[in-house]
Protein backbone atom coordinates (compact mmCIF):
# COMPACT_ATOMS: atom_id res chain seq x y z
CA UNK A 1 0.00 0.00 0.00
CA UNK A 2 2.91 2.35 0.54
CA UNK A 3 3.70 1.94 -3.15
CA UNK A 4 0.28 3.39 -3.95
CA UNK A 5 1.18 6.46 -1.91
CA UNK A 6 4.40 6.87 -3.82
CA UNK A 7 2.56 6.52 -7.13
CA UNK A 8 0.10 9.21 -6.13
CA UNK A 9 2.92 11.55 -5.08
CA UNK A 10 4.90 10.99 -8.27
CA UNK A 11 1.80 11.40 -10.45
CA UNK A 12 1.06 14.69 -8.67
CA UNK A 13 4.56 15.94 -9.47
CA UNK A 14 4.30 14.86 -13.11
CA UNK A 15 0.92 16.54 -13.51
CA UNK A 16 2.22 19.77 -12.01
CA UNK A 17 5.32 19.76 -14.20
CA UNK A 18 4.23 18.39 -17.58
CA UNK A 19 0.45 18.67 -17.95
CA UNK A 20 -1.07 21.41 -20.02
CA UNK A 21 -3.64 24.05 -19.24
CA UNK A 22 -6.09 23.17 -16.51
CA UNK A 23 -3.64 20.85 -14.82
CA UNK A 24 -3.82 22.82 -11.60
CA UNK A 25 -7.28 21.41 -10.82
CA UNK A 26 -6.20 17.85 -11.58
CA UNK A 27 -3.10 18.29 -9.43
CA UNK A 28 -5.21 19.66 -6.59
CA UNK A 29 -7.53 16.64 -6.84
CA UNK A 30 -4.52 14.30 -6.76
CA UNK A 31 -3.15 16.13 -3.70
CA UNK A 32 -6.47 15.79 -1.86
CA UNK A 33 -6.74 12.12 -2.86
CA UNK A 34 -3.19 11.47 -1.67
CA UNK A 35 -3.85 13.21 1.63
CA UNK A 36 -7.03 11.23 2.22
CA UNK A 37 -5.19 8.03 1.27
CA UNK A 38 -2.52 8.39 4.00
CA UNK A 39 -4.69 7.08 6.90
CA UNK A 40 -5.75 4.10 4.78
CA UNK A 41 -2.12 3.25 4.11
CA UNK A 42 -1.30 3.49 7.81
CA UNK A 43 -4.23 1.27 8.81
CA UNK A 44 -3.52 -1.28 6.07
CA UNK A 45 0.07 -1.72 7.27
CA UNK A 46 -1.15 -2.41 10.81
CA UNK A 47 -4.08 -4.65 9.79
CA UNK A 48 -2.24 -6.80 7.26
CA UNK A 49 0.91 -7.20 9.29
CA UNK A 50 0.95 -10.95 8.57
CA UNK A 51 1.57 -10.34 4.87
CA UNK A 52 5.24 -9.70 5.61
CA UNK A 53 7.64 -12.62 5.62
CA UNK A 54 9.21 -13.58 8.92
CA UNK A 55 12.86 -12.92 9.64
CA UNK A 56 14.46 -16.35 9.33
CA UNK A 57 18.04 -15.41 10.15
CA UNK A 58 20.89 -17.88 10.23
CA UNK A 59 24.11 -18.05 8.25
CA UNK A 60 22.68 -19.88 5.24
CA UNK A 61 19.92 -17.31 4.75
CA UNK A 62 22.41 -14.46 5.14
CA UNK A 63 24.76 -16.04 2.59
CA UNK A 64 21.94 -16.55 0.10
CA UNK A 65 20.77 -12.99 0.58
CA UNK A 66 24.26 -11.58 0.14
CA UNK A 67 24.67 -13.44 -3.16
CA UNK A 68 21.35 -12.13 -4.42
CA UNK A 69 22.28 -8.66 -3.28
CA UNK A 70 25.58 -8.88 -5.12
CA UNK A 71 23.85 -9.95 -8.35
CA UNK A 72 21.29 -7.17 -7.95
CA UNK A 73 23.96 -4.51 -7.43
CA UNK A 74 26.01 -5.75 -10.37
CA UNK A 75 23.00 -5.70 -12.69
CA UNK A 76 22.05 -2.23 -11.47
CA UNK A 77 25.57 -0.99 -12.20
CA UNK A 78 25.46 -2.53 -15.68
CA UNK A 79 22.08 -0.93 -16.42
CA UNK A 80 23.26 2.45 -15.14
CA UNK A 81 26.46 2.22 -17.19
CA UNK A 82 24.47 1.32 -20.31
CA UNK A 83 22.09 4.23 -19.76
CA UNK A 84 24.92 6.72 -19.30
CA UNK A 85 26.89 5.37 -22.26
CA UNK A 86 23.81 5.53 -24.50
CA UNK A 87 23.20 9.13 -23.48
CA UNK A 88 26.85 10.00 -24.10
CA UNK A 89 26.87 8.40 -27.56
CA UNK A 90 23.62 10.19 -28.44
CA UNK A 91 25.12 13.54 -27.40
CA UNK A 92 28.33 12.84 -29.29
CA UNK A 93 26.49 12.05 -32.53
CA UNK A 94 24.56 15.31 -32.50
CA UNK A 95 26.05 17.88 -34.85
CA UNK A 96 27.84 20.71 -33.14
CA UNK A 97 27.22 24.29 -34.12
CA UNK A 98 30.06 26.10 -35.82
CA UNK A 99 32.27 27.93 -33.38
CA UNK A 100 30.90 26.13 -30.35
CA UNK A 101 33.46 24.76 -27.97
CA UNK A 102 33.27 22.98 -24.66
CA UNK A 103 33.95 26.23 -22.83
CA UNK A 104 30.70 27.73 -24.11
CA UNK A 105 32.28 29.79 -26.90
CA UNK A 106 34.71 31.63 -24.62
CA UNK A 107 38.39 31.18 -25.12
CA UNK A 108 40.40 29.81 -22.22
CA UNK A 109 43.23 32.09 -21.18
Amino acid sequence: MSFVGWLIAVSYLFVRKYAGPGSDKLAAALAVFGTVNVPFIYVSVNVWRTMQSEDVGGTYAAAADSGALLVQRASLCCCYYTLLMTARVHLERQPRRAGQSLSGGRGLK
